[in-house]
């Protein structure tokens, strides 16, 4: 956690302002180093084990790093709410339902509804829910650091168990270990490599952060991604994936990373866009990588393109992922585990 932290702040990276917006309506900037703060941190970690402890320790005291993640967590989201809750004056606190934007930079007020829903939250509401949208720790935003250690401890977790299972099998890696570990780690770097993307996302503008996001990000990110890794290291024995189930789960997860990223680029580039001053009465400015002529209703939803097919069809890119993601474990050990 304190390596992600320094390489973060330390490590150069596109410096680029994000869509959510401060308190006075300036764009936030953001450095954007979290694939390489990965990458480093995990290839630090690999060296460092060899002459030192097993590359297999995390796997075999999961439980334990687990409840260590468990209570760091807890912890850090207590002290964002007595911050929260103490050290920020009534006028500062942000009872608005969402923060500025860069296409509506005025200084957010909440509604009616929004300080009657505020006012009516529980403290353990306030806790979970949290009461600052984009806390900073000096040049640290607390947000992306914590989708980056997330990201960082859960390829930590599966190359892990991925070195178990060498260990347990004679020096063998099996098929669906192999093909688990590998649709998991391209989901992780292709996210950080996408990083600026997700500047645009709901959890940015929309969500402040409390108990949901920070333990959520140590603790559930990193540790409930990867339950299909314990069905697949205790599979039957002699049980494996052949090629043409390894093919038809590789299709699957790639077309549910097609539907995805294919239509949040589209809203990234929409949104980006009009922020350079594009029109969308102009099919020069509105053509989606020349092919998918962008069409709004009134200037702010897409209905064209992947947004044309559904509403939510980036939900429906993940949940393909996700079963392609569980079948690995299941199809060598028939345990519904990995569904979860």
């Amino acid at each position: 956690y304190t390596c992600c932290a320094l390489l973060n702040v330390i490590v150069p990276g596109k410096v680029v302002e994000g869509y959510a917006c401060d308190r006075k309506g300036k764009p936030l900037r953001y450095k954007l180093n979290g694939l390489y703060v990965m990458l480093l941190v995990t290839i630090g970690w690999v060296l460092l084990c060899y002459p030192f402890q097993s590359i297999t320790d995390i796997a075999k005291n999961f439980w334990g790093c687990l409840v260590i993640s468990f209570l760091l967590g807890i912890f850090g989201s207590v002290i964002l709410y007595v911050i929260g809750s103490n050290y920020i004056d009534e006028h500062q606190k942000e009872k608005y339902s969402r923060c500025s934007t860069a296409d509506n930079p005025a200084i957010p007020k909440p509604s009616e509804e929004d300080i009657r829903e505020w006012d009516n939250r529980s403290p353990m509401m306030h806790f979970f829910l949290g009461q600052e949208f984009n806390p900073r720790l000096g040049p640290l935003d607390i947000k992306m650091y914590l989708y980056v250690v997330g990201a960082t401890y859960l390829l930590l977790n599966l190359l892990s168990a991925a070195a178990l299972q060498i260990e347990q099998n004679n020096g063998k890696l099996s098929n669906a270990m192999g093909i688990y570990v590998w649709m998991l780690a391209w989901f992780l770097c292709e996210y950080m490599w996408f990083e600026e993307i997700h500047l645009y996302t709901y959890d940015l503008f929309a969500e402040k952060l409390g108990f949901k996001l920070f333990w959520g990000c140590l603790c559930f990110y990193p540790f409930f991604y990867c339950i299909g890794v314990w069905s697949i290291i205790n599979h039957k024995p002699n049980v494996d994936l052949n090629k043409v189930q390894m093919f038809g789960i590789l299709s699957l997860f790639y077309l549910g990373w097609s539907l995805t990223r294919g239509s949040n680029l589209q809203k990234f580039w929409f949104k980006t866009n009009l922020r350079r001053g594009g029109n969308t009465n102009n099919i020069n400015d509105c053509c989606f990588f020349g092919l998918i002529k962008q069409k709004t209703v009134r200037d702010r939803i897409l209905c064209s393109g992947f947004w044309g097919l559904s509403r939510h069809i980036n939900y429906l890119g993940e949940a393909t992922q996700a079963l392609a993601l569980a079948l690995p474990g299941y199809l060598v050990s028939g345990s519904f585990v990995p569904f979860l």
